[in-house]
């Protein structure tokens, strides 16, 4: 018999839990965001005194002479932001006017801002005072703005064959560079610095390093080779900071010393007054936030979960491509027992050792948790990350229901469970592998990549095209809902009211179809909810669905 009053409060705890990332620290002030007020919000401590600046924060610059720039969400979830500029001494917050847009990177020296933002076409924005002007259209389906230093700022776009290069705009001439070291490389944000131009790029030898390189000359000069990827770097006192990452773990260097760390992920790193901040979690732990000065120091943060055995592997995709996955063994599941295949999103994101409410929730509800990085996922190399361009919905669902196959041994009944690409993933599955799954849940989900492509603004369009180059038989050959006949299993299906990443209209199309067919369904409409869950109240409405409905389909 299915206990829903103890589903209903392990689940509901897991949606409460309250996260912390530090964004910056200078002297007495630190920047932080946290859920704890029930919607993500962002806070400044200036000493034992706490100010709060904003709900629904989707990004923020670092501070720089007492002023720093914040975007957040302003339209019941569709995502168009609006942008401030916050003064800490006057604690007042300054709007910049600009237009109605997806606001996709920001960046501030104090004076300046910059924007990248997205409707009609993909844009650059410079403020000056308190309106953004755009000075160019970008020729790229995502870009992000990272840095300015004096007369220069710099970010970065994916190019159309999937790779990311890196621009420079000079704000006194108006000129604007695109940069490469080399044909076909990718290389990640530029930080622009008094020592020169800090970046990570994988063009000579097809693995990141991190160089330094002065913006006239562009003559790279590698400062750390070693990791798969660089995801974090910084310059301050006089000292590199960076993040480097094998294998879904991290690890810290300050300088010429390499801090040892707690096991997981570092997020960022930030160095004041001698003392490191960090955003740290693995998959057991909340986002919270350390310091190191010697040893380390709990800032602020939850508590830890108990999931059960956590373990890396990888096994051979049909085609014999190795795909890495983490294992989360439940402490309260039989072994064999029910087992989730948990689909990330993106495509281009990753399960890593940092925590994943999904896994906590499906974890502690009894469920093991096989969580693969399918071809098309970060953290394992660009050639891995670019496998997916012109095959999304192809090779990468195989990695996946391979997954099934290789860990038979521990699974009784296997589940899909997805969300974003990840839940697009799920009702493929469910329509190209039907024998494979006892039932699956879908979160936000692609059911139909033509009709969200008709529906998208300026950065999605350019994303779709780039996943399939541009092909639009492609899009519609590898939609769900041209699968949706072959369906066998219950699906639960749940989306945002005002979702623009993956519009509801075509869900609900999928949804009928299912209807008509007389397929097992459940559909949740979250309102006034978009893609991303802002509160806790979304994460509740997401996860105990997902949970609720799981149980009623486990024998």
């Amino acid at each position: 018999m299915i206990d829903y009053k103890e589903i209903l409060e392990k689940t509901y705890e897991i949606a409460s839990l309250n996260y912390y990332v530090v964004i910056d620290v200078k002297g007495n002030y630190m920047l932080y965001s946290s859920n704890e007020d029930g919607v993500s919000s962002l806070f400044l401590m200036k000493g034992d005194a706490r100010v709060k600046v904003a709900e629904r924060i989707t990004l923020t610059t670092y501070i720089e002479n007492g002023k720093f720039l914040y975007a957040y969400e302003a339209a019941k979830g569709r995502e168009l932001h609006k942008v401030f500029m916050y003064d800490v001494n006057a604690e007042k917050s300054i709007e910049i006017q600009h237009p109605a847009m997806r606001v996709l990177s920001a960046a501030f020296d104090g004076k300046v801002g910059l924007l990248t933002g997205s409707a009609e076409r993909n844009s650059l924005y410079v403020i000056r005072g308190n309106t953004a002007e755009k000075v160019r259209d970008l020729n790229y389906p995502f870009s992000a703005v990272s840095s300015i230093y004096g007369e220069y700022a710099g970010g970065m776009g994916y190019r159309t064959d999937g790779a990311l290069e890196l621009f420079f705009y000079n704000l006194k001439t108006d000129e604007f560079e695109t940069y490469s070291p080399k044909v076909g490389s990718s290389s990640y944000p530029p930080l622009i610095t008094e020592k020169g131009v800090l970046f990570a790029s994988n063009f000579e030898s097809g693995k990141f390093a991190l160089y330094l390189m002065d913006i006239r000359e562009k003559i790279p000069k590698k400062l750390h080779e070693g990791y798969t990827d660089y995801t974090f770097y910084d310059y301050r006192e006089g000292k590199v900071i960076f993040v480097g990452k094998e294998r879904g773990r991290s690890s810290l260097h300050v300088g010429e010393e390499k801090v040892k760390t707690p096991e997981g992920v570092i997020s960022n790193a930030i160095l004041d007054s001698g003392k490191v901040y960090v955003t740290y979690s693995n998959l057991i732990t909340p986002p919270s936030i350390y310091v190191y000065n010697g040893e380390w120091k709990k800032v602020m943060g939850d508590r830890t979960i108990n999931l059960g055995e956590v373990e890396y592997h990888s096994y051979p995709s049909s085609d014999g491509i190795e795909i890495p996955a983490f294992l989360v063994k439940s402490s309260t599941a039989k072994l064999p027992g029910p087992t989730v295949v948990y689909i990330h999103g993106g495509p281009w994101g990753e399960v890593d050792d940092s925590f994943d409410p999904f896994i906590t929730a499906l974890a502690i509800n009894g469920y093991h948790v096989i969580a693969p990085n399918f071809r098309g996922s970060t953290g394992y190399g660009e050639q891995f990350r670019m496998m997916d361009i012109g095959d999304a919905g192809g090779k990468d669902m195989e990695d996946i229901a391979n997954a099934v196959k290789y860990f038979k041994e521990i699974i009784t009944e296997a589940f899909a469970v997805g969300y974003s690409y990840g839940g697009f993933s799920t009702l493929k599955q469910l329509g190209k592998f039907p024998e494979l799954w006892k039932a699956g849940v879908a979160g936000a989900p692609v059911a139909d990549w033509v009709d969200m492509y008709e529906l998208a603004d300026a950065a999605f369009k350019g994303f779709i095209d780039l996943l399939f180059k541009g092909d639009r038989k492609l899009m519609s050959e590898r939609s769900p809902i041209a699968y949706v006949e072959n369906v066998k299993a219950p699906v639960c299906i749940i989306a945002g009211q005002n979702d623009s990443r993956t519009p509801l209209r075509p869900i609900l199309r999928y949804v009928e179809k299912l209807m008509n067919l007389g397929k097992s369904f459940e559909v949740h409409i979250l309102p006034d909810a978009g893609h991303i869950p802002e509160t806790k109240k979304d994460f509740a409405s997401i996860l105990i669905p997902t949970i609720l409905f799981l149980k009623n389909n486990t024998s």
